[in-house]
């Protein structure tokens, strides 16, 4: 009676945490439950439930926008290494004395090191007055043939290019990380990334 009270009871934990607010992440949540393993405190039967919810939360991350635009088979040909499922996040966001909203997704290697790649995605719906305002973001400098205006920014020593893309339909960022530190691959899988934001707008 005890361990299925027990079982009950972490299970309806990872629920509720999985339910709660917006970007709360599987990984995080896993790390967590690990931990909690190691220490003794979760026996197996609740570990299968918790498994199993851990799961069926990263299947519900890799549905979500902007996740949902690249399938597992899709992100994983771009960046060049298998990655993990995308991990999504809600984000309120600031710059200078701006500020609006924004869904993300995380794609990491799925084991050791590797390229990677994030998207961010604000819609008109995630800005106060209903409209796109166009940033910059940091001081990247500007580039022609992407969206209506956009801006790149290499840094070198880290091997991560980022690129912001601004349409009347959306602000979009992309971040990529590659290990060889080359500019023009990270450029071109950052470009691609965006374009497929904006044909889905």
């Amino acid at each position: 009676m005890m361990r299925r009270w027990q079982v009950r009871f972490i299970a309806g934990l990872l629920v509720f945490s999985a339910g709660g607010a917006p970007g709360a992440r599987a990984d995080e949540t896993a790390a967590g439950q690990d931990a909690a393993v190691q220490a003794g405190q979760v026996d197996p039967d609740a570990q299968a439930i918790i498994d199993q919810q851990l799961e069926s939360l990263k299947q519900q991350e890799a549905a979500r926008f902007p996740c949902s635009l690249f399938p597992q088979a899709d992100i994983d040909a771009l960046l060049g290494n298998a990655l993990g499922q995308g991990s999504y996040a809600f984000n309120h966001r600031f710059e200078n004395d701006r500020q609006y909203d924004s869904e993300s997704c995380s794609w990491s290697p799925l084991q050791g090191e590797g390229n990677e790649a994030s998207l961010w995605v604000s819609l008109p719906k995630h800005f106060d007055t209903g409209q796109v305002a166009c940033s910059p973001g940091s001081a990247n400098r500007e580039i022609a043939g992407v969206g209506d205006r956009a801006w790149w920014e290499y840094q070198k020593f880290f091997g991560l290019g980022t690129l912001r893309v601004c349409t009347a339909k959306a602000m979009l960022e992309v971040k990529v990380d590659l290990t060889g530190n080359d500019e023009a691959a990270a450029r071109k899988i950052a470009r691609t990334m965006a374009d497929r934001v904006m044909a889905s707008q």
